[in-house]
């Protein structure tokens, strides 16, 4: 079991900073600078990719794919989402979360040593989070207490910044649509 968990966390750490550049490169391919044609390309045979549709926040494509063939012990999923330029905007990683929260803490602990850590709440029962940075880039850790699985999700801080209004708006919206209902 041990070497299973070193093999683990070895893979992903190899994963994350294949690509040492200035923001975060999950699976070696840096947010901001690499493109939907560096990626399909990088990836070769590794996973087959399929397009999701485009995001409302970056107006780029979504792919999406499994996450087994890319080195990643217990990768459930892999979505690239990119902006209107073709540049990858995010990244979404899904792994299972083990009990006790054991593979998250596993995640957690590898990118605690590949980016600056903001914020860290893994606790054995219960919603566990984490925030990291490198660059202009973000990585948030979310692993809700009633789901099996979590997800890491890596973002240029213009994207998320995109996010965050977007859900700002929404609120906004449905609050006003409230008030004139009273």
């Amino acid at each position: 079991m041990k070497t299973r968990i070193t093999t683990f966390v070895t893979l992903l750490a190899a994963a994350t900073m294949a690509f040492a550049g200035n923001n975060a490169a999950p699976l070696g391919f840096e947010l901001g600078t690499a493109t939907r044609t560096e990626i399909q390309a990088g990836l070769g045979e590794k996973v087959e990719l399929v397009e999701k549709g485009i995001s409302k926040f970056s107006g780029g494509v979504i792919l999406e794919g499994p996450g087994d063939g890319l080195g990643t012990e217990h990768l459930q999923r892999v979505a690239f989402i990119f902006d209107a330029q073709q540049r990858l905007a995010a990244v979404e990683l899904q792994f299972p979360k083990g009990f006790g929260n054991a593979t998250t803490t596993q995640v957690a602990d590898v990118l605690q040593r590949n980016y600056g850590q903001v914020r860290r709440n893994i606790p054995a029962v219960g919603d566990a989070s984490a925030r990291y940075s490198k660059g202009s880039s973000v990585i948030d850790l979310d692993a809700p207490h009633m789901s099996f699985d979590f997800t890491v999700a890596y973002m240029t801080e213009a994207f998320e910044k995109a996010v965050r209004e977007s859900a700002a708006n929404g609120k906004a919206s449905r609050e006003a649509a409230t008030r004139s209902r009273l």
